[in-house]
């Protein structure tokens, strides 16, 4: 059993989509085991009105194919063929702000992590590119700060 493990985030650099990858198993895959991902969220940098919402609009997964392949995007292309899976990063929920003006500016606001395991024993043959992929779903979506941990276990 070969376990490989990778980290990465977009703190300098927050936006709408992210797309961290590839990460390239150490050689050629006979089954792909598991895979586990923690993934995290903020919005930095909010200036927002007194009555202002924000929420749930981010989704993420985490995709998996032969070495070489170009990652599917999100959301366009949620369910896609090469996500071990790909969901809404929260139920929705909405958190909002009320103050006396003008103290409106938020450094971070509305963290969100979620954790996911995917466990099988997929047959592969060549070495695997693995993606960390998220995206807003709505129009006008704040950017976000993201982080990540990505583990996986497989068979050589």
């Amino acid at each position: 059993m070969i376990h490989q493990a990778w980290t990465g985030e977009n703190f300098s650099t927050p936006g709408t989509s992210a797309q961290f990858g590839p990460f390239t198993t150490a050689g050629g895959v006979a089954r792909l085991i598991r895979v586990r991902s923690v993934f995290a969220l903020t919005a930095p940098g909010l200036d927002l009105s007194p009555t202002a919402q924000i929420r749930d609009q981010v989704v993420w997964g985490v995709q998996a194919y032969i070495t070489g392949y170009a990652p599917l995007v999100l959301p366009a292309d949620i369910g896609g063929y090469t996500f071990l899976w790909s969901e809404l990063l929260g139920g929705n929920t909405a958190d909002g702000a009320a103050w006396s003006p003008p103290t409106n500016d938020v450094g971070w606001m509305v963290t969100r992590v979620a954790t996911r395991e995917w466990r099988g024993q997929e047959p592969v043959g060549p070495a695997i590119d693995f993606y960390v992929t998220a995206g807003a779903v709505s129009a006008g979506a704040a950017p976000f700060a993201a982080s990540f941990t990505l583990e996986t276990d497989y068979s050589g």
